[in-house]
């Protein structure tokens, strides 16, 4: 967290959306030792969001989005990807970097009055591996501050190397800890040949590794409603997770219902 403090050098990170992925990047934001002084966040205005930040204790950080821009050298940029305009028309701080965690949504269709090489874009695994410190993300261009500012999250980093392998990642690597928990939830085999050909079919040396990581990190043996909380936690309706789970609850082979995933992810790319 160091090379991040330096780089906002007083001013602060803003959390742009602060439903539960925003929530749980706020919580690992502090345990890493960013100082409560120094976050803004905004979100909706939703009665359950402001209720969990009150209970938080952060209720007194919430700022109208105007406001964080102002504030904000580093913003994380956390909406739903259907919501990718609400930044529109608002100034940002000179010098500002723009952290987009937004699926399916290129760089340069975010609204932001901040230069295309000010602009970073990651992807997370969900918030429960932020909150356990055992999660994945991906990110692209390269970009040494926000590497250092994930990996303080306690996130293993992969750089990738073009912006189109993002849809293959989000669908492949974040979902499949939640693919892999529906599938133990309700006694489907988890096919590890068909996984290991999409791997192979995407170009991804690494996936054993990251199969691996998603059996090793997802819940197990857990009641039919905690699984159904889980997974409602981390599929935002109309986003890459539902559709991956969609495609396992009509009969896919967990493979198949990652590759709806990888389609739903092109689809929100396409706007």
């Amino acid at each position: 967290m160091k090379t991040v403090l330096e780089f906002l050098d007083g001013a602060a990170v803003g959390i742009f959306g602060a439903g539960h992925l925003g929530q749980a990047v706020t919580s690992a934001l502090l345990k890493a030792g960013l100082p409560r002084e120094q976050l803004v966040l905004c979100h909706t205005g939703s009665a359950k969001t402001a209720a969990a930040l009150t209970a938080a204790e952060l209720g007194d950080r919430a700022v109208t989005p105007a406001e964080l821009l102002a504030a904000a050298k580093i913003v994380l940029y956390l909406v739903r990807p259907q919501a990718a305009n609400a930044i529109a028309g608002l100034p940002m701080r000179p010098g500002a970097l723009l952290v987009s965690f937004l699926a399916g949504t290129g760089l340069a269709r975010i609204p932001a009055a901040v230069a295309q090489n000010q602009r970073v874009r990651v992807m997370v695994s969900d918030p429960d591996t932020l909150a356990k410190q055992n999660g994945i993300a991906a990110m692209f261009p390269e970009n040494a501050l926000v590497q250092a500012m994930l990996q303080a999250l306690g996130l293993s980093v992969l750089v990738l190397p073009s912006k189109d392998r993002f849809q293959a990642f989000t669908a492949m690597g974040p979902c499949l800890p939640m693919a892999a928990a529906w599938c133990l939830g309700h006694d489907r085999p988890i096919d590890h040949d068909g996984l290991l050909a999409l791997g192979e079919r995407y170009g991804f040396s690494d996936y054993p590794e990251m199969i691996a990581w998603a059996l090793e990190i997802c819940p197990k043996g857990l009641a039919r409603e905690e699984l159904n909380e889980y997974l409602n936690q981390a599929a935002t309706p109309g986003g890459v997770t539902e559709a991956v789970l969609n495609g396992l609850r009509d009969g896919d082979a967990i493979a198949a219902a990652l590759e709806r995933g990888i389609r739903r992810c092109e689809e929100l790319a396409k706007g």
